[in-house]
Order: structure tokens, then sequence, then C-alpha cells
């Protein structure tokens, strides 16, 4: 399977990429504006890989955003909450029905030291995305609770629970089965993109908890 990172660049682009690419055998797309940095992003990622004892050559290959949209066969929105929107305008073109969308992403405001959620006014910023995506191309709502750093650093053992949202069933059996490749991550099915404000809002409250009692990078576990 191709998995296409859009903005793989970033904090949770790098993680993603570092999790899929030391414990799965699927291509990883890095996307980018600038198609060079993509390319460099992706050797620097490789290398980690082959330092971290990944057997065999990973499969990660830098693109611009729009190649690598065109290419995946899974989507996933890595730009940050302030230009997701914008991002999925400029692809709506290249995406198509056969492809699955996956958006992590959290639109939130700082007041003062503290997060508050701060969602569009279709009632969740997944939601917003699913409605400018083509016809019957499917949006997944995942992976919003992962912390970024810890994702990147394999040297973490993760040891969380994943809320995947959709509307699509067999969409969101495909980002379950993905998730669940990488180690100490397990999917739960929260159901359908309507539940997708309760799952964003828990972002800001893992902030606003981690900076109160002065943690780092909490996520979520179901028990």
């Amino acid at each position: 399977m191709k998995i296409a990172l859009i903005g793989g660049t970033g904090d949770i682009g790098e993680g993603l990429a570092l999790r899929w690419g030391l414990e799965t055998t699927h291509e990883i797309l890095i996307g980018s504006r600038a198609r060079d940095k993509a390319e460099e992003r992706a050797r620097a990622y490789a290398q980690r890989l082959e330092d971290a004892g990944r057997k065999g050559k990973p499969a990660i290959l830098g693109l611009a955003n729009e190649d690598a949209a065109r290419e995946g066969d899974v989507v996933v929105l890595c730009v940050e909450a302030d230009h997701v929107v914008a991002t999925v305008r400029s692809l709506r073109e290249i995406l198509r029905e056969d492809q699955i969308v996956v958006s992590p992403a959290v639109s939130m405001v700082r007041r003062g030291k503290f997060f508050f959620y701060a969602p569009p006014p279709e009632g969740s910023l997944a939601a917003q995305i699913a409605g400018l995506l083509p016809e019957n191309t499917p949006l997944v709502s995942a992976l919003h609770t992962v912390p970024a750093h810890k994702l990147a650093d394999l040297d973490t053992r993760l040891d969380q629970n994943v809320v995947v949202l959709g509307d699509d069933e067999a969409a969101k059996r495909t980002v379950m089965g993905l998730i669940s490749e990488m180690a100490g991550l397990r999917p739960l099915d929260g159901g359908p993109l309507a539940a997708g404000s309760l799952v964003e809002s828990i972002t800001p409250l893992l902030i606003n908890l981690a900076i109160v009692n002065k943690r780092k990078d909490l996520g979520i576990k179901f028990v």
C-alpha cells in the first residue's frame, strides 16, 4: 500500500513516516509544497530507520504534495489545522473516490497559557474537510491524540489507544489496520464522523493537562 503524508516534513508527518517505515512494508510518500525539501526529508527519515536497525531499504520517497496525493492509496493530511482546509481545496481535483483521506487535525486557539477547542461552523474540522472532498472520497478522522514527538522518537515505547471515526466502514477498517501496525497503538472504533467534535476536543485537554501537571506528550488509554 502507498501511504501519502501530505505535509510530511512536519512533526506528525515525521513520526508517522518513521513508525510505518520501521514496522511495515508500505511505501511511504513524503509530500511537501517544495519537492526538494520532501526529497531531503525522505532521505533523512530513511537514514534514521537504517540507524534504528530497519532491515532492508525502507521505501520512502519525497514528492510534491500534489504528486503524493495522486499516488497514495491512503492520504494523510499532516498539515497544521490552520492550513488544512486550503490544502484540501488545492488537492480536490486530484483526489479520487478509490482513495482514503485521513485527518488528524484539530482546530484550537490559545488563551494565555491554555488551549481551547475552536471548531468551525460545521461542528468539527473533520466535518468541514469531508464537505470539501470529492463526492464518494471517504474521510477517516484519527490520530488526534498521538503525540508527534513520541512517534518520532523510536526509542519511546508507545502504549495508547487511537479513536478512529468515519462513515465509510471499509475505509475505517483499513485505517484501523494501518494504525494497529504501529507497535503500541491500539485503534478503537469511535463511530461516525458526526462524533468528530468529541474526539478532536480531547487534544487541547491533553495539552492543558500536560501544562498544569508538568507532563509531556500525554496520550489516552481506555481501561
